[in-house]
């Protein structure tokens, strides 16, 4: 072999060395690592989270949730797909995501410690290419030793030939929470059209305490009051300026049952209301407390069934704070009549001692109990022994429920010799007094 030889077999030699090279150093696939907000149903949002102009560094509330958003791009050199979910969750062999203080995952209320893989904790984040390339994550962090502190999130990637990117790492302040509040009160319905609330709540009752329709086809409306927390100093957008209504992301309202509502369709059980929310009440802002209030306005003809219906309400403000849930709860009455319903009762339980003319005052008797009763008042308290409309200013109420001693009165609860009226006839005989206790 003469020197040219040698020479050209020397530069093909380390081009292929070159080539082999190439071939098995390709670089790796990357991963980037965000955290971001959430709505009130813990989907994520674009909204950042708050940041602490101190530190520079966002702030997660140690008991409120975030978005752990992983985003992977393949090797730019291979292009081997990175596969991230299996079976619809984080796939713990291609992702390694990992946070220096214990997580919990709200959704499967799961706690992953630290130095434990959350990857399972991951799906699909909607609206991603569906290639698995993107998922997320919505955790809790929830600092074991103190009320303020940092967490620091780690991730890691492997796509389909097990090559591995290298680690990336976010981290944030876990701070208090600073909740807002919310309330919500169930209150006779405004005429249509007046763009204002009545401010007339609706009947309680006296046993429970729960708001009262005495037909299912009263109006009513549905008010939710919030107030910002006032450490926090953050507002609570609740109504999306471009329809005037709420807004789903950041108020959510819901009913254990379904309702009938002629003018928008049916209300499914579960299903959020924020949007029905200010379709006749605008919104009303304390300019002073900052606190909001909206309306669920129910339109006439809406058949709530008999029984009991239960709104819950939960509001998040503009820093991702979530409030506690708040329940109100509506009884809705089937209709009570006096011959065939409360007569019955009176007969059974109280007629033994409460007759005319040599029994106890007042006669429950059947014939002689109305006319002694309504609008009558007893020998005990300054106080009508019935008062239509009005179960809490109904001694007789009162005194079968176990509370005359409240309102002044003495003696025994009745029936005295019998045990108490079970929750059915008790319901039974106030929703007779809602009606304005009729002598039907």
């Amino acid at each position: 072999m003469n020197r040219q030889h040698l020479v050209l077999g020397v530069a093909l030699a380390t081009a292929a060395a070159a080539c082999r090279s190439d071939e098995t150093d390709p670089r790796p696939p990357t991963v980037s690592l965000s955290l971001g907000a959430v709505d009130v149903a813990g989907s994520p949002t674009t909204a950042a989270l708050p940041l602490n102009p101190a530190t520079g560094m966002l702030v997660v509330d140690s008991e409120s949730p975030c978005a752990v958003v992983i985003t992977a791009t393949p090797s730019p050199d291979t292009h081997d797909p990175v596969r991230l979910l299996h079976e619809g969750s984080g796939d713990p062999s291609t992702l390694a995501v990992y946070s220096d203080v214990p997580v919990r995952d709200p959704l499967a209320e799961v706690i992953y410690n630290r130095g434990v893989n959350i990857a399972p904790a991951f799906h699909a984040r909607p609206g991603s290419a569906g290639d698995g390339a993107e998922v997320i994550a919505v955790l809790v962090a929830v600092p074991q030793d103190a009320l303020t502190a940092l967490a620091t999130f780690t991730a890691r990637v492997a796509d389909a030939a097990g090559l591995g990117s290298e680690v990336e790492e976010t981290t944030v302040e876990l701070a208090t929470p600073f909740p807002p509040e919310a309330r919500g009160t169930l209150q006779a319905a405004p005429t249509p059209g007046a763009g204002a609330l009545t401010g007339v709540l609706l009947p309680q009752r006296l046993v429970g305490g729960h708001s009262v329709l005495t037909s299912p086809a009263t109006p009513f409306a549905l008010t939710v009051e919030v107030l910002p927390n006032p450490q926090s100093g953050l507002k609570l957008d609740l109504v999306d300026e471009a329809t005037g209504r709420g807004d789903p992301a950041t108020l959510l309202v819901t009913v254990d049952v379904a309702l009938g509502d002629p003018r928008q369709g049916g209300v499914d059980a579960g299903e959020n209301l924020a949007q029905r929310f200010n379709a006749d009440v605008a919104p009303l802002v304390d300019p002073v407390t900052g606190a909001t209030t909206v309306a669920f306005v129910a339109a006439a003809g809406l058949v709530p069934p008999p029984g009991t219906a239960t709104f819950t309400v939960r509001v998040v403000d503009v820093g991702g704070h979530r409030s506690l849930t708040t329940r109100v709860a509506l009884d809705v009455s089937a209709g009570a009549s006096f011959s065939r319903d409360v007569q019955p009762i009176f007969t059974g339980l109280c007629a033994q001692c409460h007759f005319s003319p040599y029994g106890m005052s007042p006669s429950l008797a059947q014939g002689t109990s109305y006319a002694q009763i309504v609008g009558v008042f007893g020998q005990q308290v300054a106080m009508p022994i019935v008062q239509p409309f009005t179960p809490s200013r109904s001694y007789l109420l009162h005194k079968i429920a176990g509370t005359f001693e409240d309102v002044g009165g003495g003696g025994v609860r009745m029936p005295r010799y019998l045990p108490p009226l079970n929750g059915v006839e008790l319901e039974t005989i106030e929703d007779w007094i809602l009606l304005g206790a009729p002598n039907d």
